[in-house]
């Protein structure tokens, strides 16, 4: 899969939280996801001088062209989840391991306000590093609990 295939996929499945993607087409979409989102930061960065507060995500206060990249997240967020869904249910996961991911990772931020910066830059490595670990797997072969294997499915 490629990335134009990759990219499509995922925006045609926009709210299909059953079956597997590969992983190639979850990596693609999210250097997809991450190239525009770039794209659109520098582009609304590089005009207007503005102060703005993050708030999460790509989440603006300021109401200049932050409109864009507020947008931009709202609309990808879905296919996103969609597709680490079924990311994780590729490898015999089940996808409800991705939102406690989230919110180890969100715990992990917040403790930045507590801990020493130190021990919270050290588990969110940690947490990171087992994310990757666990996307980067090969899928399951054949048929798991979750419907066929894409790359059989393909061929």
């Amino acid at each position: 899969m490629n990335l134009g295939e990759a990219v499509k996929t995922c925006f045609t499945k926009y709210y299909t939280f059953s079956g597997r993607a590969s992983r190639s087409e979850f990596w693609w979409f999210v250097l997809f996801l991450a190239v525009i989102s770039s794209l659109i930061q520098s582009y609304v960065q590089s005009g207007n001088g503005t102060i703005s507060v993050k708030i999460g995500l790509n989440f603006y206060l300021s109401t200049e062209a932050h409109w864009l990249e507020n947008l931009f997240t709202l609309t990808t967020l879905v296919p996103f989840i969609a597709a680490l869904t079924r990311r994780l249910h590729d490898i015999g996961t089940s996808g409800w391991r991705g939102l406690g991911f989230f919110a180890l990772l969100a715990l992990i931020i917040a403790s930045f306000f507590v801990l020493p910066w130190q021990i919270s830059a050290f588990a969110l490595l940690i947490a990171v590093a087992i994310g990757l670990f666990f996307l980067s797997r090969k899928s399951d072969h054949g048929t798991n609990q979750y419907g066929p294997n894409p790359y059989e499915v393909a061929q």
